[in-house]
């Protein structure tokens, strides 16, 4: 009689545990959509465009474009180049998905004379890494968006995205849920 009590129990441990150290494996849910399976994107290269073009459904935006460049680190936080080209890449869909531009196109990438009035430059660094244990964890930035046109400053954002702590977390699924959810941080700011 006890051992089945003692087996349900059991089980029902080993399946709580098992959710909690597999909760980051999916990434953060925004609107009514369904998530996107995590890992969905390969690195884009330099000077690549990273969404659609203006006149598409999605172009109304704050900017005609976003050119959005790599983030740098201060020194000391030793995230690996896999950790920033994933995070970039969930920061420039999710960019896309908020509509705050027509475009969002990669570092270097050409921008359309009639478009650079109405553009932006977004510049981030890394300012903190920290390793959750038990807890959660955080990343850090510091992100300047500029006008493109005259290289003026448009504002300063100092988002803290949290990421859920995991034995199975890697570099793609990290960067690329906190790159997301800074890029929801930055779509805040600019309302």
């Amino acid at each position: 009689m006890r051992r089945p009590a003692f087996f349900m129990i059991g089980s029902s441990a080993l399946l709580l545990c098992l959710s909690i150290l597999t909760a980051c494996q999916t990434g953060p849910k925004y609107g009514s959509k369904e998530p996107e399976p995590v890992g969905s994107q390969t690195p884009q290269p330099v000077g690549s465009q990273v969404s659609q073009p203006v006149g598409s459904p999605g172009s109304q935006g704050r900017f005609n474009t976003i050119e959005v460049k790599r983030f740098m680190q201060t020194d000391g936080l030793g995230l690996s180049q896999d950790f920033v080209n994933y995070f970039y890449n969930g920061l420039s869909e999710q960019l896309r998905k908020a509509r705050i531009a027509g475009q969002v196109v990669a570092e270097g990438a050409a921008v359309p004379d009639a478009d650079a009035a109405n553009s932006a430059v977004l510049e981030g660094k890394f300012t903190e890494y920290k390793q959750g244990g038990f807890g959660p964890g955080i990343i850090g930035s510091e992100i300047k968006l500029y006008r493109r046109s005259d290289r003026a400053l448009i504002t300063t954002i100092t988002p803290r995205v949290p990421y859920k702590s995991s034995p199975f977390n890697t570099d793609k699924n990290i960067g690329e849920v906190t790159g997301a959810r800074t890029a929801t941080e930055i779509a805040k700011a600019l309302k």
